[in-house]
């Protein structure tokens, strides 16, 4: 999990692969949702987190510096109220 340049969650994954030396090994990033920039951005960058996951599915929020907050669900920002400080 990475905060993205808009300090929004970004959730990647890192696939390794060819094992065969000790020393070299090959290896992939993935995103597993895209990450759609905000309308209205300023910078706020995030202090917490907390994540739930149930039955795989991933429910999180995050606080940011202003107190405001995002919602995601499954690995996506969902929601970001403008009105909750």
């Amino acid at each position: 999990m990475f905060e993205t340049l808009d300090n929004q969650l970004e959730f990647d994954t890192i696939k390794f692969s060819d094992f065969d030396d000790d020393e070299e090994f090959t290896y992939e990033a993935f995103r597993y949702r895209d990450v759609f920039p905000r309308l209205e951005f300023t910078v706020d960058p995030i202090v917490k987190n907390h994540f739930i996951f149930s039955n795989d599915v991933n429910y999180s929020i995050s606080l940011r510096q202003s107190n405001r907050f995002d919602i995601y669900w499954n690995m996506m920002r969902k929601d970001s109220p403008s009105d909750s400080k």
